[in-house]
């Protein structure tokens, strides 16, 4: 059985789509860093994909502004794992050694939400 998701929590399916493009377009998963942008807080998919991405050979960095950072309870999970964590609040500077931009689609279109967005990739 997959599950699809737990409503504002958690998007498994699309974490095992992402994975699978990730090695589609890359040729493996293993040895990558992957750079989360935006809404870490409240994005289903980055959690997801966090959680997943902890079965391979990765290093993990997140931007956003302090208010949108990862929860910590993902981050102390993907620490337990043993996965590197560098956070950031210019996606700039995790630019030189990213492999993987992951900018996941934003639920709130509000104009608070887009000048958040347009800080961090600015």
């Amino acid at each position: 059985m997959i599950n699809g998701g737990d409503g504002i929590g958690e998007h498994p399916t699309q974490a095992l789509l992402d994975v699978f493009t990730i090695r589609e377009e890359i040729g493996t998963v293993n040895g990558i860093t992957v750079t989360m942008v935006g809404d870490l807080k409240h994005g289903r998919t980055v959690h997801s994909l966090a959680r997943l991405l902890t079965l391979y050979n990765v290093k993990l960095q997140y931007v956003s502004p302090p208010e949108l950072e990862m929860p910590v309870e993902i981050i102390e999970y993907v620490k337990n794992k043993g996965i590197a964590q560098t956070s950031y609040r210019d996606v700039l500077d995790a630019m030189p050694s990213t492999d993987v931009l992951y900018v996941p689609g934003y639920r709130k279109k509000g104009s608070r939400h887009r000048k958040i967005t347009k800080r961090i990739v600015t």
